[in-house]
C-alpha cells in the first residue's frame, strides 16, 4: 500500500466521520445527543461484520487481524479525545 492510499483510508474512515460528528453537533445539538448511540452501534456491528468478511475472503493474509485491531485503537483514541474535546466545550448545567 501506497502512503496516499493508507492517508486516504484513514480519513475516509476516521477523520471525515468524525468532522461530520463535530460539525452535526455544532449545528444540531439536540439531534446529534439522539442519535449518537445508536450510529455508535451501527459502527461497532459494521466493525463486526467487517472482520468477518475480511478474515473469511483473505484466510491466507495473516495480518488481517491487525489491521483491523490497529483500526479499532486509532479509533478508540480519536474518539476518546473528541469525547473528552466536546465534554469541555459543553457550558456547565
Amino acid at each position: 500500500m501506497t502512503l496516499a492510499s493508507i492517508a486516504t483510508l484513514v480519513f475516509m474512515t476516521a477523520l471525515l466521520p468524525l468532522g461530520l460528528g463535530v460539525a452535526v453537533h455544532s449545528f444540531a445539538p439536540a439531534f446529534a445527543e439522539r442519535f449518537a448511540k445508536p450510529i455508535s452501534l451501527i459502527g461497532v456491528l459494521a466493525l463486526g461484520i467487517a472482520v468477518a468478511i475480511a478474515v473469511d475472503n483473505h484466510p491466507e493474509q495473516k495480518l488481517t487481524m491487525a489491521a483491523v485491531l490497529l483500526y479499532l485503537l486509532v479509533n478508540i483514541v480519536v474518539s476518546l479525545a473528541y469525547h473528552l474535546w466536546s465534554k469541555r466545550r459543553k457550558p456547565e448545567a
